[in-house]
């Protein structure tokens, strides 16, 4: 179900034990962007995120350190791709910027 108003949610971080609830303002400020809509599971928590100019998957609602647990892609792509996590090494980064960037080659016109 697409939802337009915001539903806040959380990522339970296990290697620090700590939950961070994301609200529309946190993750707006995190991704430099305005909200736009979601998509809900039926466990109610959203599993796409649009925003003006990016599309982000909820990959995991617990993660180690070292998990992506949100993972963004450019709506136009002349824009970078982003990988908002707080807690990566560069090699799950360049994994995921690399699989985004394929997909934005091989699906352009």
């Amino acid at each position: 179900m697409i939802e337009y108003s915001w539903i806040n949610f959380s990522i339970y971080d296990l290697t620090d034990d700590i939950e961070e609830i994301y609200t529309k303002e946190k993750f707006e400020k995190m991704v430099d962007d305005k909200y736009v809509a979601m998509e809900i599971e039926e466990t109610g928590k959203p599993k796409f995120i649009w925003t003006e100019n990016y599309v982000f998957i909820i990959l995991r609602y617990t993660r180690m350190m070292g998990q992506l647990a949100i993972v963004g892609s450019p709506r136009n792509p002349k824009f970078d791709v982003k990988v908002i996590s707080q807690h990566f090494d560069d090699k799950p980064l360049q994994r995921y910027n690399k699989i985004f960037t394929d997909i934005i080659e091989n699906n352009r016109e």
